[in-house]
């Protein structure tokens, strides 16, 4: 079904898996420890949550009702560099949000009592848990997920026998590591794959396609427990490209092939005269650069890992102009657009993440911005400036501005692009001056299929942080002509990225844009402020149940839960990316936006009509 460095992974029927079509490898072991340490077939453990049930000699989890209470765990500790197999068994789609995973120190009987209602943030908010939700265009039924723990602390995981990359890190591996899964929304049951369907034979590919091999045969006693990932790892230190992508050069130290002639004539900036601007020679891995660094393009086959940057920092008031010259409209999504106080000569192609979303939890300064032009078409020409003020101004095809987002204008700030989704390659044309008189904002009212203008609001009077706190026995909503002293903000668009889903028809990704209310309904006061928690940590509140698809847009869910909808702003940058829970979380925890890093000083709650 796939190859992963060096070896395919196969499914079968039965055990006679090899036939006439090779010879069976037999050295790399599934669900059975590893082969110098041989373990139990792993199965379910006997505690899980109160809407699973186990079948098939413990081979099978399947939730039964509801979308959540759906915990289960392996019944034995997993060892090092285990390669742990679970096939999606059945998947629905009236729920929203996928399935969650990880590995736990908790040993599953110690929670037969008090067992939690969620993965995240239930169990994972507590000390020796680790586990996230997985994309949901991987859980397809009958796909296989698999994944293996290093020595580390950092456990990989891969698709159908295609190894995607680090999935969860800083993982104790000193104590005993179950294996804990959320069967959640719309995974309905998961199975542990039994080793009798599962071989592994020689691939196709020889590593020298790729990188000149060792000319020594690899120690046995280390193939024997090497998982599924390449077997000359040590004589690489960077992760192995795959067959598909070997002719994108990745390696920043060689030269790019693709050719930088367009045939795209320019429509919206002709006889604009621009100063050049290259891109930098780090990139993602999926991406190749023209030999002119203008152009850049995605590998077809690949979604993602299209990172490029500007080659040097952005001063304000400069505009950068790039057009669009491929799209993929088998793809969702589109271009990534962000800033960071990071050089890219310090960054490494492997690190970067299939989800820019990612890019934030970094220790550098960042900021981003999904589908930033509501998955563009060829020729479409997209602008972008900082303003004196902070203030990321985009426009589309010489349209009318309007801010995107709120940067920190006192750092050293480079661009960068993910050319993701139906995105498939662009060019810089080049940068020039923006005069301050002509940068005008587009009225909240305007028109725009662009996500971020979803749920705009014009302005949303509030009382004081102060007096609001003190008013939480008031039963109506505060309102603009009170005579008490009121705050006025104009909040800009928000934040929310769209998600990446499988294709779609057209028909489907036309219904799911909506226009904004003419305006905002009353707001009632917050609610008082969660008691402290007597464990030293603020209190979690527990997750809401997934909206409905219909009501729950896409785009529209948390950046944090992703299974609860937006429904607050965060005073004072304005940037609607978070439910109330996760967002009053988010300020007693790290007391910073997500998105642009300034202090919260308040999170205020949203209703719409």
């Amino acid at each position: 079904m796939g190859n992963t460095n060096g070896r395919e992974l196969m499914i079968a029927d039965g055990p006679d898996v090899g036939g006439a079509s090779g010879v069976v490898d037999d050295s790399i072991v599934i669900n059975q420890g590893t082969s110098a340490r041989p373990q139990p077939q792993l199965l379910f453990h006997n505690v899980h949550g109160v809407n699973v049930r186990i079948s098939r000699g413990g081979r099978l989890a399947k939730r039964v009702e509801s979308f959540c209470k759906g915990l289960a765990f392996s019944n034995r500790p997993i060892a090092i560099d285990e390669n742990v197999c679970l096939r999606f068994a059945e998947i629905a789609t009236n729920w929203s949000g996928v399935l969650r995973f990880g590995v736990t120190n908790t040993d599953p009987a110690s929670l037969r009592d008090d067992l939690p209602k969620f993965a995240c943030p239930d169990l994972t908010s507590k000390e020796g848990n680790w586990a996230k939700a997985l994309a949901e265009r991987y859980c397809q039924q009958g796909s296989i997920l698999h994944f293996y723990v290093r020595e580390n602390g950092d456990l990989y995981y891969g698709i159908n026998g295609v190894l995607k990359g680090l999935f969860l890190s800083g993982i104790n591996t000193a104590l005993p590591l179950y294996v804990v899964v959320d069967i959640y929304g719309n995974t309905n049951s998961l199975e542990f794959v039994d080793p009798s369907e599962v071989r592994i034979r020689p691939s196709r590919h020889t590593r020298s396609s790729l990188t000149a091999a060792p000319s020594a045969a690899p120690n046995t006693a280390r193939q024997a427990t090497t998982p599924l990932r390449e077997v000359h790892e040590e004589a690489q230190p960077t992760p192995p490209i795959t067959p598909s992508l070997a002719a994108l050069s990745i390696s920043s130290v060689m030269r790019p092939q693709i050719s930088p002639t367009t045939g795209c004539p320019i429509r919206y900036h002709a006889g604009v005269d621009f100063e050049r601007l290259a891109l930098h020679t780090i990139r993602g891995k999926n991406v190749a650069i023209s030999g002119d660094y203008t152009v850049a393009e995605r590998a077809e086959t690949e979604y993602s890992g299209g990172y490029v940057f500007s080659s040097r920092t952005i001063g304000l008031n400069e505009k950068i102009v790039i057009q669009v010259l491929s799209v993929l409209p088998a793809y969702q999504g589109g271009l990534a657009f962000g800033l960071t106080c990071c050089d890219p000569i310090h960054l490494r192609p492997e690190s970067l993440p299939d989800d820019s979303d990612d890019l934030l939890e970094r220790g550098e300064y960042w900021v981003g911005i999904k589908d930033v032009a509501a998955m563009p078409k060829v020729t479409d020409e997209l602008a972008f400036w900082i303003s004196d003020e902070g203030e990321v101004h985009f426009y589309r095809n010489n349209g009318t501005p309007r801010v995107i987002m709120h940067v920190d204008h006192s750092q050293r700030l480079w661009f960068w692009f993910d050319i993701y989704g139906s995105t498939q390659k662009v060019r810089i044309l080049g940068t020039t001056t923006v005069s301050t008189r002509s940068a005008t904002l587009r009225p909240a009212s305007s028109g725009g299929s662009s996500v971020t203008m979803r749920r705009q609001i014009a302005s949303l009077p509030t009382m004081p942080v102060e007096q609001r706190r003190s008013s939480s026995t008031s039963d109506r909503p505060t309102s603009s002509s009170s005579t008490t002293p009121t705050l006025r903000v104009n909040l800009p668009p928000p934040l929310v990225p769209a998600r990446i889903s499988p294709p779609r028809s057209d028909a489907s990704s036309a219904s799911r844009r909506h226009t904004q209310p003419s305006s905002p309904p009353p707001r009632p006061p917050p609610p008082p402020p969660p008691k402290p928690s007597p464990y030293g940590r603020p209190p979690v509140t527990p997750a809401r149940p997934p909206m409905d698809a219909k009501e729950l847009q896409e785009g529209d869910e948390c950046s944090v839960c992703m299974s609860a909808g937006v429904d607050c702003v965060i005073y004072t940058c304005g940037h609607m990316c978070m439910c109330y829970d996760c967002a009053c979380e988010q300020w007693k925890r790290k007391g910073d936006c997500p998105i642009c890093r300034k202090n919260i000083t308040d999170v205020i709650r949203i209703y719409k009509s």
